[in-house]
């Protein structure tokens, strides 16, 4: 079991905010003192959002929490719930003296997260880790568009064959990683198999001591690993997502290995990865979170929080925006500000146990009623969301 620093306390101010503030918030949430307290206190942050990646003010707000958590908190690694490659290429790149750029740092985020509420954290963090402050790492398996894993990763793999192996490798990695599969000839079985021969003979040549590209053959295997499965019944969504939290669990314990016994984590993710305990959360029994991995293996050195929200419209970036369900009067998120003033309301696990089981969006947009208390130690729940902000023109990161 990993030590624990000490909880670090932060006080504000009790008085309420003017009708002004309360606009300005509304754009730039502020963030709830309990829940920097809780936030600060525990060694491992597991921060959610709503799986449809598509609630802009709940990125803005974990933006800023990432920040501050980062700044007063003494946390000195941030994950993401995005291709492990990338960041494995950004640590070499650092470890060699070249700095990472925001511009870079935002493609092995992802586009989930390419927009501008979340744009000014990766400035934040490219910025602390070029000044070898930080730690910033990826645990997912699955190769994104538009980053070096699909872009110039295989070149890279396959530099310890030789000749006609390496050409054949590189051009089978290529197919993959780029997707040149025709109708004519679709992915298949036999396909995967010829990586996976190219990722064991890479692996042959690897010395013990390159933990990167063993890192990264590894991540490849399990991503593939999941693909034509046998059993095609209704269990089979539970064992996909088992299997994906699992190899990010893995990745975890192969970056937390490598930093210091009393180090402070943040992980950027979705509320269902988050998650310390799915087993009563209706539809998703069968599902073992990330979440409920690190929970086993760490305990109380986790803090897990949920993000919901009550009203508002969603869209991941670029598309069409949605109206939010009414929540039902019995709702985590009617409880939390039918009858409130405030923009958010942070609930603390004690908050949420003398809720009981109620109905919540926290697992998308349709509710299911569960004991939240046991899913995560807080939630915050978000007034009004509205879709992720768009970059103005020419306002990408450089």
């Amino acid at each position: 079991m990993i030590t624990i620093g000490a909880a670090v306390s932060v006080i504000w101010g009790t008085t309420m905010p003017s009708a002004e503030q309360r606009a300005r918030n509304k754009a730039d949430p502020q963030l709830p003192p309990r829940l920097l307290d809780d936030a600060c206190g525990r060694q491992i942050g597991l921060l959610g959002e709503s799986p449809t990646h598509g609630f802009g003010v709940s990125m803005r707000l974990k933006a800023e929490l990432v920040r501050t958590v980062v700044e007063r908190c003494h946390v000195d690694a941030v994950f993401f719930e995005s291709g492990i490659y990338d960041f494995l290429k950004i640590e070499a790149d650092l470890g060699s003296g070249r700095p990472v750029s925001p511009a870079t740092l935002m493609s092995a985020v992802g586009l989930l997260w390419n927009n501008a509420d979340v744009a000014p954290l990766t400035s934040f963090l490219a910025d602390r880790a070029n000044h070898g402050h930080l730690v910033l790492g990826g645990l997912d398996d699955q190769i994104g568009r538009g980053t070096y894993a699909q872009r110039s990763m295989a070149a890279d793999l396959v530099r310890p064959l030789e000749g006609d192996s390496r050409t054949e490798c590189l051009a089978t990695l290529r197919t993959h990683t780029e997707w040149q599969y025709t109708a004519d000839a679709p992915y298949s079985v036999n396909d995967r198999s010829r990586i996976l021969d190219c990722l064991d003979r890479i692996r042959s040549r690897l010395p013990r001591s390159d933990t990167t590209d063993l890192a990264m053959t590894d991540s490849v295997a399990r991503w593939l690993a999941r693909d034509f499965p046998v059993d095609a019944g209704a269990a089979i969504d539970a064992q996909q997502f088992s299997a994906r939290d699992a190899s990010m669990f893995h990745n975890f314990q192969f970056l937390t290995a490598r930093l210091s016994a009393r180090s402070k984590v943040v992980v950027w993710t979705a509320t269902v990865h988050s998650a310390r305990d799915l087993s009563r959360v209706p539809g998703r029994e069968g599902s073992r979170s990330l979440g409920s991995l690190i929970a086993r293996e760490y305990g109380n050195h986790l803090f897990s929080l949920g993000m919901s929200a009550y009203s508002g419209t969603f869209a991941r970036t670029g598309q069409p925006p949605a109206k939010l369900p009414d929540p039902p009067a019995a709702s985590l998120e009617a409880n939390a500000l039918a009858r409130a003033q405030e923009d958010l309301r942070y609930l603390a696990q004690h908050d949420l146990s003398a809720l009981g089981a109620v109905p919540s969006r926290l697992m998308g947009t349709a509710f299911v009623a569960a004991p939240w208390d046991r899913v995560f130690d807080g939630v915050v729940v978000i007034r009004e969301e509205r879709p992720p902000s768009l970059f103005a023109s020419g306002a990408t990161p450089k």
